[in-house]
C-alpha cells in the first residue's frame, strides 16, 4: 500500500485508516485514507490532538458537536491561571466560554475582572495550523486525484511543512522551500490582501471544514486552502508541474471538498463562487 505521508510502499498490516480531518475538527468517516500506522500516530499526536484542544477553536467545536471516536463530551480547553485567583473556563448555556472560579464554583463576573484583572496562560503553537494544512493537502490531494497528484506536485514540500518543528523536522528542506504560505494568526503578505479577503469570504460561506485545490491563480502552482468550521486557517501555494487535475467544464478553476454536516460534498471552485455571488451580493 502506497503511503502519501511517507512516500513509500508499506505492508498492508503496517497501515491503518487516517481521517484526513479528524472527527474532532469536522471530519467524516467517508473521507479517510490508508497510511503508515507510525506516521498516522505521529501526526495525530503532534498535530491533530493539539489542534482539537486549541482554545481558539473550542466554541466552534462545541457548536458543531465535533466529537471524537469515543463520543466523549466536549469540554472547555485547559488553561493555567496566573496570580492568586484560580481561574479556568467553562461553557455557558449558550455554548460560549466563560471564566470560572473552580474554588467558588462560580463564573467570574465582568465586575470582578475589572476590579481584580484576569491573567491566564494557554498553549499556543504558531505553526500548528500550517502543519495541519500541509497534512490535509497531502492526504486530500491523493484521495481526490490519486497518483497524478503525487507525481505532479512538489509533495516533498508539503511533507516538510507537515513535520515543521516536529520529530522529523528538516531544517535544510525548510530553507529550500519554494512554496508561499500563509497561516493563522499571521497577517497576509503585502499584495495578497485581496485574495486573502476572497478566501476568508469563501470560508465563511462554506461554514464547515473544507479543503480547496485552486489551479487557476498562477501557472505551475496549486493553491491549497484549508478551513476548519468556516475559519480560514492556512493557505499553501505549492509548486506543481502541469498538475493533471481535471479542468473540463466547471472544474477549470479547481476543486473543493466540503465536510458538511450530513455529507462529504465535492464542488467546483467556479460553482462555489457562483453560490457566494448569489447568496452574498455586493
Amino acid at each position: 500500500m502506497y503511503c502519501i505521508y511517507s512516500d513509500k510502499d508499506v505492508a498492508d498490516e503496517e497501515t491503518n485508516s487516517e481521517h484526513i480531518f479528524p472527527l474532532t475538527l469536522g471530519g467524516k468517516n467517508d473521507f479517510t485514507l490508508q497510511v503508515s500506522k507510525e506516521l498516522n500516530s505521529l501526526v495525530n499526536r503532534e498535530i491533530d490532538e493539539k489542534l482539537a484542544h486549541c482554545f481558539f477553536l473550542a466554541v466552534d467545536r462545541r457548536k458543531n458537536n465535533a466529537r471524537g471516536h469515543r463520543q466523549t463530551e466536549i469540554k472547555a480547553p485547559r488553561t493555567k491561571s496566573i496570580g492568586k485567583r484560580p481561574t479556568s473556563f467553562v461553557f455557558d448555556t449558550s455554548g460560549f466560554l466563560q471564566p470560572y472560579n473552580p474554588r467558588l464554583k462560580t463564573i467570574v463576573s465582568a465586575d470582578e475582572i475589572f476590579q481584580h484583572g484576569l491573567k491566564i496562560s494557554i498553549p499556543f503553537y504558531p505553526y500548528l495550523r500550517l502543519r495541519f494544512a500541509a497534512k490535509v493537502g497531502l492526504a486530500a490531494g491523493y484521495f481526490v486525484f490519486g497518483d497524478e497528484f503525487r507525481s505532479s506536485i512538489a509533495a516533498h514540500e508539503l511533507r516538510s511543512l507537515m513535520h515543521l518543528y516536529g520529530k522529523y523536522h528538516n531544517q535544510e528542506a525548510i530553507e529550500r522551500l519554494k512554496s508561499k504560505i500563509w497561516t493563522w494568526s499571521f497577517p497576509p503578505q503585502q499584495g495578497q490582501e485581496s485574495i486573502h479577503a476572497l478566501l476568508e469570504a469563501l470560508s465563511k460561506h462554506i461554514n464547515n471544514s473544507f479543503v480547496a485545490f485552486i489551479t487557476s491563480l498562477q501557472k505551475d502552482q496549486i493553491l491549497i486552502v484549508v478551513g476548519i468550521f468556516g475559519n480560514l486557517v492556512s493557505c499553501i501555494n505549492c509548486p506543481a508541474d502541469s498538475i493533471n487535475i481535471p479542468k473540463d467544464k466547471e472544474y477549470d478553476l479547481g476543486h473543493v471538498i466540503i465536510l458538511a454536516a450530513h455529507q462529504t460534498r465535492r464542488i467546483s471552485v467556479r460553482e462555489l463562487l457562483k453560490e457566494i455571488s448569489i447568496n452574498e451580493p455586493a
